[in-house]
């Protein structure tokens, strides 16, 4: 765990933090605003400007190493440096209920690539956008070692193909657990959003079962009220467009008008998913309790065309 050794400065951003120390878990590089991700005492997170904080120990030796965000147009390769057992995820049941997320104002959206669709398959590569207000206001991207698998199993050579995702790229860089801490930082207390999320969920507790049961997001806090919701941009796209079309997510970006860059690579995927999203949002309701109402029918529906595919 980092020392808290900075102190959030901005008065107009969050200005009942004002004077707050906290500690800087990732910082964005490229080009574009400089945004850092920040974690308070209490355990908060929080995105904002490098002018939000101020650091209280300027010397060399104090300083110590955070994870770098990718911006778009970056590769996703290179790895980032993340704590191990960064007590992220150490929040109480009243904390969460407290906070109240209008996810029309802040979601994250999740992508993945995996080795496959099975209970073995592995997450290799992820991509996650933190939105605010309609804007991208950090996005993270890494290439993960999956870890002990048969690279010659037919389905894990089937998904690398599509993917272009080469066993050499994934060798020798860090596996899931590496990135504990800023995927925590990111998910943890915000609306997941994702082109069959469930399916990016389960690679995700497939992938990282040490810590990954402990992101208050889930399918099993689903049922309204909860501090956590997941929206699917297919389902939203089975209520708003229905029919017996195809909701591939290239045929939903057709929908739409989206473009899809980067189809099979999660940073690409996860862009397109965001822009879905914002192009359905004026037609979503603003009540969340009837939003729910209309995701939990059509999952059924949706589940019932799966069975009879089947």
């Amino acid at each position: 765990m980092s020392k808290l050794d900075h102190v959030w400065y901005l008065k107009k951003h969050r200005p009942d933090r004002k004077g707050a120390r906290c500690r800087v878990l990732a910082r964005g590089r490229g080009p574009g605003p400089k945004n850092v991700l920040v974690q308070f005492e209490d355990g908060e997170t929080v995105v904002g400007t490098r002018y939000c904080v101020r650091r209280i120990h300027e010397k060399q030796q104090d300083r110590e190493t955070v994870p770098v965000l990718l911006q778009e147009g970056m590769p996703p390769e290179g790895g980032l440096q993340v704590p191990q057992g960064s007590g992220l995820y150490q929040e109480t049941e009243p904390e969460r209920k407290e906070r109240k997320m209008i996810w029309k104002d802040e979601f994250v959206v999740l992508d993945t690539e995996t080795t496959g669709f099975s209970g073995q398959a592995r997450v290799i590569e992820i991509g996650i956008l933190h939105v605010v207000q309609g804007q991208t206001a950090l996005k993270f991207a890494a290439l993960v070692n999956p870890g002990e698998i048969d690279w010659e199993d037919p389905e894990v050579r089937g998904a690398l193909e599509v993917s272009k995702i080469s066993k050499a790229m994934l060798e020798k860089i860090p596996g899931m657990g590496k990135y504990g801490a800023i995927l925590g930082g990111l998910l943890q207390q915000r609306t997941w959003v994702g082109h069959n999320i469930e399916f990016d969920e389960r690679m995700l507790r497939q992938s990282w079962p040490e810590t990954v049961s402990l992101l208050p997001c889930s399918t099993s806090l689903y049922p309204f009220p909860g501090p956590i919701r997941t929206l699917d941009t297919l389902l939203l796209d089975f209520i708003l467009r229905p029919g017996k079309v195809s909701r591939k997510l290239a045929s939903v970006c057709m929908a739409w008008g989206v473009s899809l860059k980067g189809e099979h690579r999660a940073m690409g995927d996860a862009m397109a998913t965001r822009d879905i999203l914002l192009k359905m949002l004026p037609k979503l309701p603003d009540d969340d309790l009837e939003l729910h109402e209309m995701l939990v029918k059509a999952k059924g529906e949706w589940q019932a065309i799966m069975a009879n595919r089947r």
